[in-house]
């Protein structure tokens, strides 16, 4: 009898053992897929954050750009509205002028520049 219960013990220490190694296995092999997901997430991410960086340079400088331009067609709107004025004539009904009432309605160039300097901070 005492030679079966010790025929017993060694075999649960040696299934202990073997159980132990498969489960270091398994572990090794989730690290193994987990090592290969992180490595293609990261190349992923370092893709996109380049292409982030890239669309921001646009962003900033195409708001940059209608900013500037809507700033000075602001300013020479008003400059021919007032000189038509002088002479009885109303810009704001040509053509011109009903196309700038309708880009100067969405086109705001301080809510450009305020977007534009947000872009920047990012």
């Amino acid at each position: 009898m005492n030679t079966t219960k010790s025929v017993y013990n060694k075999l649960f220490k040696e299934g202990t053992q073997l159980a132990s190694h498969n489960v270091e296995l398994a572990l090794i092999d989730d690290f193994k897929k987990l090592l290969n997901q992180a490595n293609v997430d990261y190349k992923d991410f370092n893709s996109d954050y380049n292409k982030f960086n890239d669309f921001k340079k646009l962003v900033i400088e195409s708001g940059g750009k209608a900013e500037s331009s809507l700033t000075k067609l602001d300013a020479v709107y008003s400059e021919i509205v007032k000189k038509s004025q002088e002479v009885g004539l109303r810009f704001s009904e040509t053509k011109e002028g009903k196309d700038y009432l309708n880009i100067a309605a969405t086109a705001d160039p301080k809510l450009i520049k305020s977007l534009v300097d947000k872009a920047k901070t990012i």
